[in-house]
């Protein structure tokens, strides 16, 4: 289906008689090609399937530099609007504040949100007071850093079609964000560069820096599951971290993958479809210990 740009929902499949709808939400880079093998799993459902956009400038939305809750409002009026009782949302990095965000506003809707490397304990702590997390936590605050410049700095693409063809100089540049293993593929080190040097997304975490403070406001007060999905070799997003995260939720369970970096969509596509599905039929998820509560 071509985009509408009047909309922020871009569906890749819409059966007429479908109550099921799973919402891929990408990182501020916007790299949706490494959900490919998820959304090619979900699509063998008779399920919608839908992307939304980066929180960047779009059409759909009236801010030329959108917060969070912006692009989660947008999506939640269009939700609202069709006949689906069940929805899974899938957000990947940054991207599942926009997750978090939709439970918060529509929680009858909404089924589970399946936070793939989103476990940003430390992320939104660094935004939100960046020089204190930096003395504290030095090599999280470097790699923090590094993401940012590789999404958002102008390459040439004479360079990058340099540094893509040679697996040595790729690892170099990506540091320790992504596995070794994974950089051996240039198929792999191809798609994953899809979400560097986009405009917007220096200006994007500047502008949604202070989103931990509104986000810790209000992720205990929702019952809808979340699924942290935690990488051990992802510098960003530390089991540890998601483990204070889920502490965070009423109801949250921590799935650990051993040897996943910060590109799980690309390196697990099978388990994290595999949570998504359970989600939508049964609200829960395989993990080590669900941490639910209430009041």
């Amino acid at each position: 289906m071509t985009p509408d740009p009047s909309t922020v929902l871009h569906y890749l499949q819409r059966p007429t008689d479908a109550s099921t709808l799973f919402l891929v939400v990408p990182g501020l880079g916007g790299n949706l090609r490494q959900w490919a093998a998820v959304e090619a799993a979900l699509t063998q459902h008779d399920v919608a399937v839908a992307q939304l956009p980066p929180i960047r400038p779009h059409a759909a939305l009236a801010s030329r530099h959108p917060l969070v809750e912006e692009l989660a409002a947008a999506a939640a009026a269009e939700i609202i609007q069709t006949d689906f009782d069940r929805v899974v949302v899938l957000a990947h990095s940054v991207g599942s504040f926009v997750g978090f965000d939709l439970m918060a506003r529509i929680p009858d809707r909404i089924s589970g949100v399946v936070a793939v490397n989103g476990a940003l304990y430390g992320v939104g702590r660094f935004l939100d007071r960046p020089l204190t997390e930096l003395v504290s936590r030095p090599s999280f605050g470097g790699a923090a850093t590094r993401l940012a410049l590789l999404a958002a700095l102008p390459t040439n693409d004479r360079v990058k079609e340099f540094v893509l063809r040679r697996e040595r100089l790729s690892r170099l540049v990506a540091g320790s964000l992504v596995p070794h293993e994974v950089m051996r593929s240039e198929a792999s080190r191809r798609v994953l560069s899809m979400g560097t040097n986009q405009r917007g997304v220096l200006r994007g975490l500047w502008v949604n820096r202070h989103h931990w403070s509104r986000f810790e406001a209000h992720a205990y007060r929702t019952r809808c599951p979340v699924v942290l999905v935690a990488g051990t070799l992802d510098p960003l997003t530390s089991v540890d971290d998601a483990y204070r995260m889920a502490s965070l939720f009423r109801c949250a369970t921590v799935v650990v993958l051993e040897g996943i970096g910060h590109s799980a969509p690309w390196q697990s596509p099978d388990t994290i479809a595999e949570i998504a599905e359970q989600l939508a039929g049964v609200h829960r998820a395989p993990g080590d210990a669900a941490r639910c509560r209430s009041t």
